[in-house]
């Protein structure tokens, strides 16, 4: 039941980070590949369930049975951005940067698993590959990509360059560790997310920018409905060591910009700026909109950038909808209806009075 409730909500959810970033998701793999429900993608780990649980390798073939959950990754110059030269075509090549390196496995299959790099300096904490736990893991595109963790108690990207990072996976140490799907990790003391981010996408740009979808109150949260609002929150990366001003952020669902569209306008300062949810309207998705799926689009766009190319950054996120818990208002005719009929099922089993 554990496995059928995660899966039901992935369904009723999936998102796409497609900026200056990897997008990785969670799929049940058991019948379908990566590839086949999310193209262009990797399957970078083998988890046996979604938290707390034990690690197998993605191309595991020995006698155990294969783990049916999967982190399926894909970089994003090969999804809704055009990737004429393939630079975004993920593979397991460890490029040589040890930052390419996701994890190690104590052994293929049944497996605990460990994040071997040293943030510090980039190093192996242990010595060389293979010196702790045998089965080093990486992935890499010609962009090349970077990895690191960190506490899943911040529950934000890392700061600096990777900011822009993907979630990939949690761990519950830094070593002997029990993996987690990135949303169900613990944000307790010792717990630990790797990010990963695509390099190649924000060399030289100004602006990098990501989504996160929220709740009325704030909380994240990857349901929406017919009828409902969408609530969000922006990450906008300003890569310069100066402040840039007047940078205007449109979000709209593709197609609908007429009806479905806001924008919000703000000064950035260098780094990292996070603007809340509570400062941006939320977009409604009416009633009666003939849709059951919709492409949200958002582009931070710096107008006084002299350099064409580099002065916006686009994000999507890919909305299934879902339907909601029926509920029965206080007023609803149908309460009522319940109402007379349990008021006559009291009646009829009630005992009569003969005449006399």
């Amino acid at each position: 039941m554990k496995k059928q409730a995660f899966f039901l909500f992935l369904a009723i959810y999936l998102s796409i980070n497609a900026s200056a970033e990897l997008d990785c998701r969670i799929f049940d793999i058991f019948t379908s590949s990566c590839d086949d429900q999310f193209p262009n993608s990797l399957l970078v780990l083998r988890m046996h369930d979604a938290s707390n649980t034990h690690a197998q390798l993605p191309d595991y073939s020995g006698n155990d049975p294969k783990y049916d959950i999967g982190v399926c990754c894909r970089a994003t110059k090969a999804t809704l951005i055009e990737d004429t030269d393939n630079l975004g075509v993920l593979d397991y090549a460890c490029s040589g940067q040890p930052e390419s390196t996701y994890t190690a496995l104590s052994d293929e299959s049944n497996a605990h698993a460990e994040f071997p790099i040293d943030p510090i300096d980039n190093t192996f904490k242990w010595g060389e590959p293979g010196e702790n736990y045998d089965n080093t893991m990486c992935m890499n595109a010609t962009s090349e990509i970077r990895c690191e963790a960190q506490a899943a108690e911040i529950n934000e990207p890392p700061p600096g360059f990777n900011s822009m990072s993907e979630c990939v996976f949690g761990l519950s140490s830094e070593t002997n560790a029990h993996v987690y799907e990135c949303r169900q990790t613990p944000q307790d003391q010792g717990f630990l997310k790797v990010y990963c981010t695509d390099e190649y996408s924000t060399k030289g740009d100004i602006l990098g920018l990501k989504i996160q979808p929220l709740d009325a109150e704030g909380n994240e949260n990857k349901e929406f409905y017919t009828g409902g609002n969408i609530y969000l929150k922006f990450n906008i990366n300003n890569f310069t060591n100066s402040p840039v001003t007047g940078v205007q952020v449109d979000y709209y669902v593709k197609g609908l910009e007429s009806t479905i569209k806001n924008s919000i306008v703000r000064d950035l300062n260098p780094g990292l700026n996070i603007i809340e949810s509570n400062e941006i309207p939320p977009l409604l998705i009416p009633v009666d909109t003939p849709r059951n799926s919709y492409l949200l689009e958002a582009k931070a766009i710096y107008p006084d950038d002299p350099v064409q190319g580099n002065n916006l950054d686009n994000e999507y996120i890919t909305i299934i909808l879902g339907t909601k818990e029926i509920t029965i208002p206080e007023t609803s005719p149908l309460l009522a209806v319940l109402i007379a009929f349990g008021v006559l099922f009291i009646i009829g089993g009630m005992p009569r009075k003969s005449l006399n």
